[in-house]
């Protein structure tokens, strides 16, 4: 696949938007004019002026009060990072309750005259003669893309977008976003103490873990009384009548590929494990809309 990105800013103002970054990414908060002028060594105005020039062009975002300054915006992360660190585009085409979903093949964005973002893709076999509504893109790799938007062209199966809205940033994985302290249940443990602490923590199951600490099953409320009615004794270990079947996801894995994993399997939440397959956490939808809510858009 084929992407490519065109720029239409100077060499001033692709260093000074690339110091603005670079900073804002090393202290992650508004920079201020002063700092980016000591980086690059140049004088204060000239940054200034070439600042006001990317706020014009919505790239730069002025932040005021006692703490403001400067931030980069969507588009310049968009204008400076190419998207080759996407491995796969779908485009999306909406017309009231239809949808029409194909995979992109080449994709190029750039920035207009008036500051706005206009992305041009490929993708085959799509009805031209169909007024759509709204278009939605969405990419995925090392990064994720996502772009909100409206037809202004569409010929031969290339299409131009205007971009509305626009997420593009790197992937958080799943151990950032997890809940820690995950309560886990041993093997050995009786059907009355598994009750007991289930009951004191609120919960209706848990995931079962080895004498190594590997999580091996899973075992609910609903579970245990099943096994106690069948004729069960409550002294008994619950480590032979946990099921075997249980959802969990690596630390290391991107939101995205959770968010398959849940949809695959119908579950609201997975366990999170470590390196060694060792329970570390819990991850829920929630935990996921959040963890999108704090990307950079």
């Amino acid at each position: 696949m084929l992407f490519a990105m065109k720029r239409g800013l100077s060499t001033l103002q692709k260093e000074v938007l690339n110091n603005l970054v670079k900073l804002y990414e090393r202290h992650r908060r508004t920079v201020r004019s002063r700092e980016i002028a000591d980086e690059m060594n140049i004088s204060e105005g000239t940054v200034r002026v070439v600042l006001s020039r990317l706020k014009t062009i919505g790239l730069v975002e002025a932040k005021p009060g006692p703490h403001g300054g400067y931030v980069p915006t969507s588009k310049a992360y968009e204008v400076l990072l190419p998207l080759k660190d996407l491995e796969k585009i779908y485009v999306t085409f909406k017309k009231g309750d239809s949808l029409l979903k194909r995979k992109v093949s080449n994709a190029s964005i750039s920035m207009l005259p008036s500051g706005e973002l206009e992305l041009r893709i490929k993708a085959e076999n799509i009805d031209t003669d169909l007024d759509y509504d709204e278009v939605l893109v969405e990419g995925i790799g090392k990064k994720y893309l996502f772009i909100d938007g409206k037809i202004s062209e569409l010929n031969n199966n290339e299409v131009k977008v205007k971009v509305n809205k626009m997420i593009y940033t790197f992937l958080k994985n799943v151990g950032e976003i997890a809940k820690k302290g995950l309560l886990a249940l041993q093997t050995d443990m009786s059907f009355r103490k598994a009750v007991q602490v289930l009951h004191s923590k609120g919960v209706r199951g848990a995931p079962v873990a080895d004498r190594q600490g590997r999580v091996i099953g899973f075992i609910t409320v609903t579970d245990i009384a099943l096994a106690l009615s069948s004729g069960i004794k409550p002294e008994e270990p619950i480590g032979k009548y946990v099921r075997k079947v249980i959802f969990s996801v690596s630390e290391s894995e991107s939101i995205v590929e959770v968010i398959k994993v849940m949809n695959e399997y119908d579950v609201g939440r997975l366990v999170v494990v470590d390196s060694t397959g060792r329970p570390s956490g819990i991850v829920t939808r929630t935990d996921i809309i959040k963890g999108f809510l704090d990307m950079k858009d």
